[in-house]
């Protein structure tokens, strides 16, 4: 018994196969410093929870994390 592939198929086929030629034209991640955004005013609880954080990220990837307001 054959079975006709549909366009659908067919296309999916294609794009699947692409996909792991794609990963290879981006950059290293992370190419620029990493910067973690905080919600509230500078000195406050979640400020000193950011930087540490900030902290052991940047011991984690060994890359720079920023923290900004």
């Amino acid at each position: 018994m054959t079975q006709s592939l549909s366009r659908r198929q067919i296309l999916l086929t294609a794009s699947a196969t692409l996909l792991p030629t794609l990963s290879t034209a981006q950059a290293a991640w992370p190419s620029k410093p990493i910067r973690l955004l905080t919600p509230f005013t500078v000195g406050g609880a979640s400020d000193v929870i950011a930087r540490s954080l900030a902290m052991q990220l940047q011991a984690a990837v060994k890359q720079t994390v920023n923290v900004d307001p």
